[in-house]
């Protein structure tokens, strides 16, 4: 048996030389049969990388032949063979995680290559199977759900069976021992109050579980996704599941805006009492963003001050969720909306006046002449079909001009060095033309009035397009420390990685105007949970806005990932993508609310434990994502497990969630 220390050092050789980490290939570049000093290039390019010119991967006339690199295998590479400078073959082979892999290049006896024959691309070592891991754990996930729901379904069936039999027996017993009058009868046979299904309260249901869905991805994304790029977020242009739960998140608090609002009733005593409503709800509102900004400025570790990131997740939400109530406050029906109605002494367009319904019934008899006889309720009026829309007429006014803000600032802002209207990475992209200009009037907007200190400094798309203060050797200690130390965030230098970008802020300050849009539309969901109360209105509108606000977007950036008028950009927080991301939070809440509060077959569990604490649980996976059991060091980390790490971190914030729920802990900002 081999020392302990031998065993040791070989794992730790075969680490940091040899061993393949996660999506890495070795790329074997040579010649048949060999020759040596001869001016012979590998040129190449990943996918991903947009408008970017091919780098040289392996040079011959100064390598050793044949030679060796190794590459990331998430996107797919475009490689050129060049020949004294001109392009001999390209070729798109397909490369596999952990695979080994040559391309050989046929030479004459002249010691030139044989134009005549394509270079051979081998496969030497089999690749892994990269989503094997992720087919099992979604299928362990699924079947485990489908387990959930049935067992709910059958303990509630037996439950109401049982009340059902209490019931009846509670009947029998009252009349055999009263002998009373039916009256008396049926008092003894009040059944027990049963427990109202979700659907039964005047609470969604739907809306808890979607938020508490959209933080456990969120958590899943942070903590590194098993390394995966789709659970990463996108190099620029695109979209993958990390970018849709920051948005979604923003969306959903929009929509709990007109819902806290109707349900907030005025109760002050004493001075507080002589204060006008609105004030009350405004120092409410001002309170609350500040304290999720302070937050948000917590956690951003401001312990370096000179490079304390101001920009943030909870600062976002903080600045959206202002702007938002104070747009339903002071400019909706309550407000300066109602007052302008009123002045001009008309109703809302399109909001015609209830008419009595003449096929009603109507009570046989008189009240007036039979006191005594029932009087049959009035029937609340039935909601116009523009009821959600037509008196909220100035907040939309509003909301439109600051989407035109956001148009003109993005497209008409003068820009030094880069013009106008430029949106994309900057560096190697575009050919190097606009190698400072990562992101365009956004970035100039943040890095002029919070300075690049303050802003973060490792964007999703850096090392590729090599812009900025590009340093390879502090991306590299980036992701050796993504991992092997802090095992979060493993995609957190994707950008830098691709496009070799300087700092750029995703959550920076021309991004806010439209989030504020995207908070809004969420508002508009809200209306819709709130002024409607029957499930078909519901999942009319749902489903009409969902359609409506994904299909503007696709047509936005032209059902493509880097093509339309406005690309696809979660960095940017662009048009089209704000808009799909309102059109699927449409979508994904019907479909939520279907199945949980319409048929009753799901109740939301596990996760709308989570979005009972949604800020709670944020901030604490947050502070303890460097701790055991939420993760620990991996020598090698394979997809497996990090993944295996990641989705028990997650598990556990489930846990802590449903033991908050059963002590009946909730913690509100």
């Amino acid at each position: 048996m081999r020392p302990l220390s031998v065993v040791f050092f070989s794992i730790l050789l075969c680490h940091l030389v040899t061993c393949l980490g996660v999506d890495q290939a070795t790329v074997t570049f040579g010649t048949s049969p060999i020759l040596h000093n001869i001016s012979l290039v590998l040129s190449g390019v990943r996918e991903i990388c947009v408008g970017c010119d091919p780098e040289d991967l392996v040079d011959l006339s100064s390598s050793s032949n044949p030679s060796t690199i190794k590459l990331n295998t998430a996107y797919s590479w475009t490689f050129w063979v060049k020949w004294e400078g001109k392009t001999l073959w390209s070729l798109n082979p397909a490369l596999g995680e952990h695979g080994e892999f040559s391309l050989t290049v046929q030479m004459t006896a002249q010691g030139i290559p044989d134009a005549s024959k394509e270079p051979i691309f081998r496969e030497l070592a089999p690749a892994d199977p990269t989503f094997l891991p992720l087919i099992i754990a979604v299928s362990v996930m699924a079947l485990l759900l489908l387990i959930w729901v049935v067992g709910v379904n059958v303990w509630e069936d037996r439950r109401n069976k049982r009340l059902a039999a209490q019931t009846v027996a509670g009947t029998l017993n009252a009349v055999e021992s009263t002998r009373g009058t039916n009256a008396s009868a049926a008092d003894g046979a009040k059944p027990p109050p049963a427990t109202a299904k979700p659907g039964g309260s005047h609470r969604v249901v739907a809306l808890d579980a979607f938020r508490g869905w959209s933080l456990a991805i969120m958590i899943l994304v942070n903590y590194g996704g098993g390394g995966y790029w789709f659970l990463d977020h996108s190099v620029w242009n695109g979209l993958t599941v990390a970018d849709l739960v920051f948005p979604w998140f923003i969306f959903i608090m929009g929509a709990a805006i007109p819902l806290a609002f109707a349900a907030r009733k005025p109760q002050y005593t004493g001075w507080r009492a002589k204060i006008p409503h609105v004030i009350h709800v405004t120092l409410q509102v001002l309170r609350r963003s500040i304290t999720l900004f302070c937050i948000g400025l917590f956690l951003n570790n401001g312990h370096d001050l000179s490079k304390w990131r101001i920009p943030g997740v909870l600062q976002r939400f903080g600045i959206s969720y202002l702007v938002g109530c104070l747009t339903v406050l002071y400019l909706g029906p309550t407000g300066l909306g109602g007052w302008i109605a009123h002045l001009c002494r008309c109703r809302y367009p399109f909001v015609p006046a209830p008419k009595p319904d003449p096929m009603a019934k109507q009570p046989e008899t008189e009240p007036l002449l039979n006191p005594t006889a029932p009087v049959a309720p009035a029937a609340p009026p039935r909601p116009s079909i523009f009821a959600d829309l037509a008196p909220h007429w100035l907040e939309w006014i509003f909301i439109i001009l600051i989407l035109l803000t956001w148009i003109l600032i993005t497209f008409f802002m003068e820009v030094p060095g880069c013009g106008r209207g430029y949106m994309g990475p900057g560096g190697r992209a575009d050919g190097g033309k606009y190698a400072d200009c990562t992101g365009g009037a956004a970035g100039y907007i943040d890095r002029t009035l919070l300075g690049l200190n303050h802003i973060y400094r490792w964007p999703t798309c850096q090392e590729v397009y090599e812009t900025g203060a590009y340093d390879p050797e502090s991306i590299g200690h980036c992701v050796v420390c993504v991992h092997l130390c802090s095992v979060r965030h493993v995609g957190v230098c994707l950008c830098q990685e691709v496009y070799e970008t300087g700092a750029y802020d995703p959550e920076g300050i021309l991004g806010c105007l439209t989030s504020i849009v995207l908070a809004y539309l969420g508002v508009q969901m809200g209306r819709i949970l709130l002024i409607y109360k029957t499930p078909v209105p519901r999942l009319i509108r749902l489903v009409g806005w969902g359609v409506g606000c994904a299909l503007i977007g696709a047509i936005l950036c032209g059902f493509s990932r880097d093509g339309g008028v406005i690309p696809l950009n979660k960095n940017l927080w662009s048009l089209s993508f704000i808009l799909v991301m309102g059109g699927t939070g449409y979508l994904c809440l019907a479909l939520m609310y279907v199945l949980i509060d319409v048929l009753h077959i799901y109740n939301g569990a596990p996760s709308i434990y989570i979005g009972l604490n949604s800020i709670t649980i944020y901030c604490c996976h947050e502070l303890f994502a460097n701790y055991f059991p939420l993760s620990w060091a991996q020598g090698a980390p394979t997809h497996s497990s990090l993944l295996v790490m990641h989705l028990f971190g997650v598990s556990v914030w489930h846990l802590v969630a449903y033991i908050m729920y059963r002590k009946k802990i909730f913690i509100n900002v």
